[in-house]
């Protein structure tokens, strides 16, 4: 008996003797599968992703390297990380003679309920987001995927697994990996991850929507404004489409449109019954601001209330039009607009 056990501590360990050998495997079970979920909301509360407005984030370089790529999106950033704790977990669970079937399939459950399901949750809600039948299909595939690389795991687990270490001690540590797991999820929200330097974030963001692009908004919007107060607040609004959906996802979404479903398309994210190109999705994004104005362009001041609610006119949602004038602002202060000086 260790020395520095504690009276309480001997009398908890002789009533979890007592206890039948079903209650020992259960509670295993279930305490490893809570483990398993901790960890998980651990990784994945290291990315910021705003559900169900924003389906990826880019404010730092670690955000830019999981958003930039489908293939690392999905097996490095949501599939890989997975597999790996399921291993682990079902590893746990079945040297406790648990289930690790059972055990695991609690964990996912209990995971996507708590993520995904909570998402779908609230998009379903009334009002319901405009793009609501897309953001629920996404979060669908992403069960899938979810789903399939639990199946990975579980194979991992039947054929690696007995090179995990054993021994009280490596359970322990277990333990002591989630608890800090958990304290950095914590830290993390007092301590982010270093920002991206504004012009390195529009660059990046330029990148992702398209010289071509970017171009012909530039010359559309300044046939009507010539003050480049519209041009300038038309490039914010790419841009902050963008942040949310990178050039992949935008492809998905057209891929998807072409089988008949409406929804938002092209670089400015314009609703639309069927896919369009980036230039009509940047006319139709001008024509619905010039029909919302109800001043002129070069004479307005971009912090009073008008220009707000053109912006909830074009889209309702109060933060992406905190996210558009921001970026209208950053660019006038960083010297980043007109366009064609600052991109060549």
């Amino acid at each position: 008996m260790n020395h520095y056990e504690t009276r309480t501590a001997r009398l908890l360990k002789q009533l979890w003797d007592c206890l039948p050998h079903v209650v020992h495997v259960t509670t295993e079970t279930v305490v490893f599968a809570i483990i398993g979920v901790v960890l998980l909301n651990a990784i994945y509360g290291f990315f910021r992703s705003e559900w169900p407005e924003s389906y990826t984030s880019l404010d730092n370089r670690v955000e830019h390297q999981y958003r930039s790529n489908p293939v690392r999106t999905v097996v490095g950033f949501r599939g890989l990380p997975v597999a790996l704790t399921v291993m682990l977990i079902s590893e746990m669970i079945d040297r406790a003679d648990g289930d690790a079937i059972v055990g695991t399939a609690g964990m996912i459950a209990s995971y996507l309920l708590l993520t995904s399901g909570r998402a779908i949750y609230d998009v379903l809600k009334k009002p319901r987001h405009p793009n609501f039948k897309f953001i629920v299909l996404h979060h669908f595939g992403q069960t899938l995927i979810v789903v399939l690389f639990t199946w990975f795991g579980l194979i991992g687990h039947d054929l690696w697994g007995s090179w995990i270490p054993r021994g009280e001690e490596f359970a322990i540590a277990i333990l002591a990996g989630a608890f800090a797991s958990v304290m950095a999820i914590w830290a993390r929200s007092w301590l982010t991850a270093v920002k991206m330097p504004f012009p390195e974030l529009v660059r990046e963001l330029k990148e992702d929507i398209g010289v071509d692009q970017l171009d012909y908004a530039f010359i559309r919007s300044g046939n009507i404004d010539r003050s480049g107060n519209l041009g300038c607040l038309v490039q914010a609004v790419l841009l902050a489409e963008a942040q949310q959906r990178p050039a992949w996802f935008r492809k998905l979404e057209t891929f998807i449109g072409k089988l008949g479903r409406p929804g938002t398309f092209g670089v400015a994210q314009v609703s639309s019954d069927r896919p369009i190109s980036d230039e009509k999705s940047i006319d139709l994004l001008i024509q619905q601001l010039t029909a919302g104005a109800g001043f002129e362009f070069q004479n307005m001041d971009f912090h009073s209330g008008e220009v707000r609610d053109m912006l909830m006119d074009h889209n309702p949602d109060q933060e992406h039009v905190e996210r558009i004038l921001t970026y209208f602002h950053g660019l006038r202060s960083h010297g980043l607009y007109p366009y064609p000086d600052a991109h060549r």
